[in-house]
């Protein structure tokens, strides 16, 4: 009797979908979270969370959200470009266009806390 494991590979276009939104909701989600819980007055005027610390916690979750969505995007670009199958070239263009689409939001989410203040 053989065992048949789940694996996906790169080869599944539906990963070039899922992939590069479901990074960018985990770090819309984490950010805005740390955003309100340190700019809340937690008793009397005090803040749990300096605004370097929320703005340094910004910008890092920001440049691994693009490299994460980035090497995604990459690898359906490669799909693109190694041509090997024809039925793959659709899913892996629309796959790197959403890839870019989330890296743009990315930095709109992101951008701002390099220029304004948090709270």
């Amino acid at each position: 009797m053989t065992t048949q494991r789940f694996s996906v590979s790169w080869k599944d276009w539906g990963v070039l979908f899922l992939v590069p939104p479901s990074i960018w909701y985990g770090y819309f989600w984490v950010v805005y979270l740390f955003a309100e819980a340190g700019c809340s007055d937690a008793s009397a005027g005090t803040r749990p969370l300096a605004d370097d610390v929320i703005t340094y916690l910004t910008l890092g979750l920001t440049v691994l959200t693009i490299t994460a969505i980035g090497f995604v995007t990459f690898r359906a670009y490669q799909r693109i470009r190694s041509g090997r199958d024809r039925s793959d070239v659709f899913p892996a263009t629309l796959g790197a266009i959403l890839g870019g689409f989330f890296i743009v939001a990315t930095l709109f989410v992101g951008g701002p806390a390099i220029w304004l203040a948090p709270c």
